[in-house]
Order: structure tokens, then sequence, then C-alpha cells
């Protein structure tokens, strides 16, 4: 059974649309399997539930007041955290100027494979094959994500739809300590 991760992305008080088509991905690629999303910053919890109506099945919600602006040392760590806890094999975050910074900070943190900017992604046994644009987007390439552990890919915005919100579908949620001491 696979597990997919999604870094939830938000700004103003909403879910970024990169991050809703990011569950829609994992979505598609988890089939029975869950899909796990995670939501950082301070106060974010009213935000859990719409990533619930979207496709995750778990939300898992890290509340810290130094966490209210993105960080580039305590964001990654927390996320690198959290992708241990939630035991995913496959990490999709949205390919935002912070959803790059993010995985790439993440990938290093996790000795991990990353396929950046993907456009479509798919898995073919136990290997995950991404396609991407290459020179200049006159050209498509196909990678396979390798890794020992987890596998990292930024989904290019508007590559795959966003689902339809469903109230009537629910997720768990979670709170998560962290622990933000170097």
């Amino acid at each position: 059974m696979s597990k997919l991760f999604v870094y939830a992305e938000h700004r103003g008080g909403a879910i970024k649309k990169a991050s809703l088509e990011a569950i829609a991905a994992a979505r598609g690629l988890a089939g029975d399997g869950e899909v796990t999303a995670l939501l950082v910053g301070s106060g974010v919890d009213g935000l859990a539930a719409a990533l619930g109506h979207h496709g995750a099945d778990k939300v898992l919600v890290a509340n810290n007041e130094r966490l209210s602006q993105y960080s580039p040392s305590a964001t990654p760590k927390v996320v690198a955290e959290a992708i241990g806890l939630s035991g995913a094999s496959i990490y999709i975050c949205g390919a935002t100027a912070q959803g790059k910074d993010l995985s790439a900070r993440v990938a290093a943190r996790l000795d991990a494979g990353l396929a950046s900017d993907v456009t479509a992604l798919r898995l073919d046994g136990d290997d995950l094959v991404c396609e991407r644009p290459v020179m200049s987007g006159k050209a498509i390439g196909t990678v396979k994500v390798a890794s020992d552990t987890v596998r990292l890919v930024t989904l290019r915005p508007n590559s795959v739809p966003a689902l339809e919100a469903d109230s009537a579908r629910n997720c768990t949620i979670e709170s998560i300590s962290t622990d933000l001491d170097d």
C-alpha cells in the first residue's frame, strides 16, 4: 500500500492552489493508499479540514509561532520529521518558489532523490516515473526518482487539476510537536 506525503503551502489564510493540485496528484498515485498532508505555521488549524475535503486522508498540523513565516532552516526540519512520522515513500509539493527551496533542503536532510518541476508522474511497479520539460520546454524528459528512503517531487503548477472540494469527505487531523532546537 502506498503512502504519500504532501506539503501544504498557504498564504493569507488560504491553501495555495499548487498544494491542492499536489494533493490531487498524490491521490491519483495512492490508489487505496494513504495521502498525508502537512500544514506548517502559526494558527493554521482552521485550514486542515479543507485539505481533507480536497483529498487528504490525514492532515498533520505543526503549529509554532516560530513557523509563522517560512524559515529555510526550521521548516525543512519539521517537514523531514513529519515525513518520517507518516512513513511515506513519496513526497509531493507544488513547484512554487517556496516549494522548490523547501524540497531541495528536505532532500538534502533525508539524503533522498528529488525531481523538480514535474508535469506528470506515475508508478511503474515500485519506480516513480516523472516527466518534466527540458530544453526550455521544447522536449519532455522522463526520469525515475531513485532513493532508499523517500522520493521527492515538486509539481509544476497547473499540471494536474485540483480535486473538487467534497465537504462530505473527512480526514484525520493530528497536531505534531515541533522541536526547533538545532
